[in-house]
């Protein structure tokens, strides 16, 4: 029997996914399940792949089209897989380079033994190789930038009310909170969520009332709940004595954007396709740092006309989101062989 409704998604994911592509080891996804709340957190999956090298425009066309038949069997699985897989990695990387994601990994599908010695690995040395610039990205991302145009927008009525709570404290909140308390404390955390952690009654009774279900959307005023969390943030940020100033790139940053580079064909295919069911804009327009970030990153390394090119491009302030998304993925099959390679690591 399932332990949580999540599980059959694992399994169907997994299993297909394994079957179109072949060569997965496992895959992942980001927090553990109890960090997730039915059936408002969508899943942020990561998929390892066997030490090769790859087609990784053929590797995402499947992922794409095994994504979308999923996705599209109910209108709850929009929201839980709204985007695809954000990270690709090849099993060598994550023993070879310092992947401060893997600490917040949880097992969903295929081999637990490699998952486990993985974690093991993590473990072990996690203490003299942390890397605070990562946690440090969390917060900056969101700090007193919260907004709903970035959030799935398909719930109705109250139900939209209760999710925009949810939105607030699990999308906002607990990764910040999360953030600070991993770069305070030298043991790394592996989950989003802590109780101890929250200083904030409102906001611990926000989140029991969200597990548990109770929560109704009458008793808060989102504006008000806003105000709160940004304040809440602000006081950690002093107390735990956090600038958030982020240090040079370094080779993680460029795995990071390189492993990221592996999943944004099937991303972008799937934000773009017009046969899909809900508006995706939200997740087009907030997809534009994701690639800001990719591009700078690998041009940084690299120092290839064709990636310049492209980050030229990207940073047009006159360049509307999905202009950008889709110009982006003409560009990369234009220049196919240049960013197969650098997906391969070959540059």
């Amino acid at each position: 029997m399932k332990n949580n409704k999540y599980e059959f998604i694992y399994e169907e994911y997994g299993e297909k996914m394994k079957h179109s592509i072949g060569d997965i080891i496992f895959v992942s996804k980001k927090w553990n399940d109890t960090d997730l709340v039915w059936p408002f957190s969508d899943l942020d999956i990561r998929i390892i792949l066997e030490k090769k090298k790859y087609d990784f425009f053929e590797v995402n066309e499947k992922i794409f089209e095994v994504h979308k038949r999923i996705e599209k069997k109910n209108k709850i699985n929009q929201r839980i897989l709204e985007h695809t897989p954000g990270y690709v990695f090849l099993e060598n990387e994550l023993f070879n380079h310092r992947v401060e994601d893997v600490n917040n990994w949880s097992f969903c599908y295929g081999d637990i033994s490699k998952f486990k010695k993985l974690k093991d690995y993590y473990e072990r040395f996690n203490k003299d190789n942390k890397n605070n610039d990562y946690y440090k990205r969390i917060i900056i991302k969101r700090y007193k930038k919260f907004s709903f145009d970035n959030e799935f927008n398909q719930y109705k009525n109250g139900e939209h009310d209760k999710y925009m709570i949810y939105c607030i404290v699990w999308h906002y909140y607990f990764p910040c909170i999360y953030a600070i308390y991993s770069i305070n404390d030298n043991k790394v955390k592996n989950r989003k969520i802590d109780e101890n952690f929250i200083k904030n009654d409102m906001i611990l009774s926000i989140y029991k009332k969200i597990k548990d279900g109770s929560i109704s959307n009458k008793d808060y005023n989102i504006n008000d709940l806003i105000k709160i969390v940004d304040k809440e943030i602000s006081q950690e940020l002093i107390k735990n004595n956090i600038e958030l100033i982020i240090e040079k790139s370094d080779d993680t940053n460029i795995l990071e954007a390189i492993s990221m580079l592996r999943t944004r064909i099937c991303r972008y295919k799937l934000y773009l396709d017009d046969t899909l069911t809900f508006d995706r804009n939200y997740l087009i327009n907030r997809e534009i740092n994701e690639l800001r970030f990719i591009i700078n990153e690998i041009n940084n390394k690299t120092k290839n006309t064709k990636v310049e090119e492209l980050l030229k491009y990207i940073n047009e302030d006159d360049k509307e989101p999905r202009d950008i998304l889709e110009y982006s993925l003409q560009y990369f099959y234009n220049n196919k062989e240049i960013f197969n390679n650098i997906m391969n690591g070959i540059y």
